[in-house]
């Protein structure tokens, strides 16, 4: 299984949204699958030797707030494209 983003057109200059989506079968991941496959402890130790990048509009306390908290696709609000690759690639490694 790979993950990839699917950007959405509703961003603007200084906001990028993206939807993490599967490569297999093209469906979208949920915050659910993250939270119930790995948990929030091992998104924490996962970002000890993995620094979660710099980001205005999506910070490190907000990701670990959502990985614990929401529900439904996993649609990302960014400053930096890099974020958002970030979360792809911790998505990927521990799912």
């Amino acid at each position: 299984m790979g993950i990839k983003l699917l950007e959405l057109k509703i961003g603007t200059e200084d906001r990028h949204d993206y939807l993490v989506k599967e490569s297999v079968c093209e469906e979208i991941v949920n915050w659910e699958c993250l939270s119930f496959m790995s948990g929030v402890e091992s998104v924490k130790e996962y970002m000890e030797t993995n620094p979660y990048p710099e980001d205005k509009l999506y910070s490190k306390q907000d990701f670990l707030k959502d990985v614990e908290r929401a529900t439904g696709y996993i649609l990302l609000s960014v400053e930096k494209t890099e974020t958002a690759e970030y979360i792809a690639e911790l998505v990927y490694d521990l799912i």
